[in-house]
């Protein structure tokens, strides 16, 4: 599958509220493709923990929307492209995507996805505050969060990572954040294996 293209798959009871939402608001939802982030490969590590939790993922209040958000640091904050739209609400999708990344960096960790309480037990959580996912006033793609990496110990990091777009359309921007987070899971999946090896030292 093209990164940034949507395929048909059953939506959730919260993605069907918020598009019946949105329809009931005078929005036409159907008058644009819809778009999903896709997981990207990285390198895989050794010396991780056996079950890694992926906790719901927080965003800014300009993100909580099914429009997706272009150039937050312009002068007209959170301006949507009229007609583009997630094709499933962005805190889960990131969060689901995440997990596969994660998935593929641990190998041999059983990775999941706690959306919500009550969350599986596991040896390590993350925790993943997003305050960017977006473009800067360059129009790079921008993934800026907190990730927080909690087991017997915690460990934190602020950080953001940049892409620049192959184009000007919104298929290449959404091609862009899914690698932008692709290596902000690069970052997590390594303080994960740290904060494991801290444990034993």
């Amino acid at each position: 599958m093209t990164v940034g293209d949507a395929k048909p798959y059953h939506f959730c009871r919260r993605t069907l509220l918020t598009l019946l939402a949105a329809v009931a608001g005078g929005c036409d939802l159907f008058d644009g493709p819809l778009y999903v982030l896709t997981p990207v490969p990285g390198y895989a590590l050794t010396g991780s923990p056996g079950t890694v939790a992926v906790r719901p993922i927080v965003l800014p209040q300009f993100l909580q929307r099914t429009e997706i958000v272009q150039g937050t640091d312009m002068p007209v904050a959170g301006a949507p492209v009229p007609s583009e739209w997630w094709a499933e609400p962005l805190d889960l999708m990131i969060g689901r995507v995440v997990t596969q990344n994660l998935m593929q960096r641990l190998p041999g960790v059983r990775v999941v996805y706690d959306a919500q309480p009550p969350f599986t037990p596991s040896d390590v959580w993350i925790e993943l505050t997003l305050e960017h996912f977006d473009t800067n006033q360059t129009g790079d793609a921008v993934v800026q969060a907190h990730v927080g990496v909690v087991g017997l110990r915690y460990l934190g990091r602020s950080a953001w990572r940049t892409v620049s777009p192959a184009g000007s359309s919104t298929r290449a921007l959404v091609t862009a954040l899914s690698i932008a987070l692709g290596r902000f899971c690069d970052l997590i999946a390594t303080l994960v294996v740290e904060s494991w090896a801290i444990q034993f030292h």
